[in-house]
This record gives C-alpha cells, structure tokens and sequence, in this order.
C-alpha cells in the first residue's frame, strides 16, 4: 500500500481510496504531496498566488492561453488583451465599444465589421461605396441619394395648339415644371394649364402639385395681342418631405383653358 505523497517510477500515483493524482513526473528526490511534486520538508508559498512556481519546485497553478504569470498573478501576454475571462491579441476586438469607428461593431470572430446594413469603404463603415451599390441612385459621401424621378409628355389641342413639359422631382421633395406653349392656330388662343400627379409604386396617387397656368398664346390673327405665340415657362413647388420616400413615378396633365383632369 503506498503512503500519501510516495512516487513510484518517478511518478505520482493514485492512493487506494482518495482523488487521483495529477500525474506529473517528479524529479528524482521530489515526493508527490496532493497531486504536485515537492521538495522533501518544503513548504509550499502560494498565498495570495494563483500561477507561477511555489518554491518547492511545483507550482501554484496555470494560466490560460494567450496569458502569462506576473508575481502570481495571471495577465494577458503583451501582445494580448483581456477578453471575456481569456486573452485575445490586440489586434482583435471583444466588445463594440473597442470598435473606434462609425457604425463599426465587434463580430463573434473579434474582427471589426460594420453594422447591419452598412458595408466597409476604405476602413469606414457606410451605405455605399461607390454607385453601383445604389441601384438608380448615386453615392454622395457614403450615403445612398435617390435619383431625381422624371416625365416628360406634349399634348396637341386642335390642329397646332401645343405644349410640352418636362417635370422633375428631387429626393428633396422640390418639384420643377419646365413647359412650352405654342399656338399657330388663326382664331383660337392657347391658354395652358399644367398639373402634375405623384404615384407610388401601386400607382396610387399620393400627391399632385398646384394648377400652373401659363401665360395666353393669342390666335395669330390677333394683331392686337403682345404676347408671344410661344414660350417656356418654369414653375417650382416644395412637397412634405415624407412623400420623396413614396414617390416611383410622376403623371403630367394638361388641358387648354381649363383645370386639367
């Protein structure tokens, strides 16, 4: 029967009826006093020590990977950092608040991505990095910015009274209405009205601008008149800034001397 804290073959064993040893090899003249190699009638220092050597030729404990022992107390190496009970190297992150820059967050891997939605141009995270990544739109400074949405649409009244307008709205909820009138006709005047419809994409209609009236084009019999037959003329109107985000499509109506419908 071996007596506690006997090697045998330089070995520490198991003794009938208690824990098992550690298993450590002991130098030759070393006894194995619960599990750990000792110096014959040394007393063991690990007070206030969770790692390092405890004077007797053992040790009082480990560390983890990526963690070094200083004074008996466990840290992280120097090319390490703390990280949720381990170390990690320096390089890597462990939580969000390690990521420096915008929008950045600390994936599982602890490298730094970007938050949902957001990808990487040149270390920054962003919307887009270049237009491609906006589809219709284009990249101003990292943001995704809607194109402006167009239409266009020329109408004739009798036989050479027209109009044409060309109506733009911008992300911004500006709206501006480029039309021109011409009348060629002997006995009738042109007196354009212009209306333009915004429509989602169900083609609902979720806003119209005001009715635009341009200015009379007299029948070129009409000596009298100083007016021009014809002419362009701009007209410009600001939306509530929640309809751009609705907005897929515009309509243009016109009509010659009355509200268009």
């Amino acid at each position: 029967m071996l007596l506690r804290g006997e090697v045998q073959g330089g070995k520490c064993r198991c003794i009938r009826g208690r824990t098992a040893c550690s298993g450590a090899r002991c130098a030759t003249g070393q006894k194995c006093v619960d599990g750990k190699c000792r110096e014959p009638g040394c007393a063991p220092a690990c007070e206030r020590k969770v790692c390092g050597a405890d004077g007797c030729g053992g040790s009082c404990g480990g560390y983890g990977a990526g963690e070094t022992c200083d004074n008996g107390s466990c840290r992280c190496a120097d090319d390490r950092k703390a990280c949720q009970g381990s170390g990690v190297p320096r390089s890597q992150c462990c939580t969000n608040s390690d990521c420096g820059g915008v929008n950045q967050v600390c994936r599982n891997d602890g490298i730094f991505g970007c938050s949902d939605g957001l990808r990487s141009c040149d270390g920054a995270c962003r919307q887009c990095c270049t237009n491609a990544h906006c589809g219709d739109g284009t990249c101003e400074q990292g943001t995704c910015v809607r194109a402006p949405i167009r239409a266009t649409k020329t109408t004739t009244f009798g036989l050479s009274k027209t109009m044409r307008s060309d109506a733009v709205f911008y992300p911004d909820g500006t709206s501006t209405i480029e039309t021109f009138t011409k009348n060629t006709e002997p006995l009738s005047a042109l007196r354009g009205h212009v209306v333009v419809l915004i429509r989602d994409g169900r083609g609902a209609e979720i806003a119209r601008s005001q009715e635009f009236v341009c200015p009379t084009r007299c029948a070129t019999a009409d000596f009298t008149c100083p007016i021009p037959r014809s002419g362009t003329d701009t007209f410009f109107q600001h939306f509530s800034p929640t309809i751009p985000g609705d907005a897929q499509r515009l309509e243009i109506l016109h009509a010659d001397n009355r509200t268009p419908k």
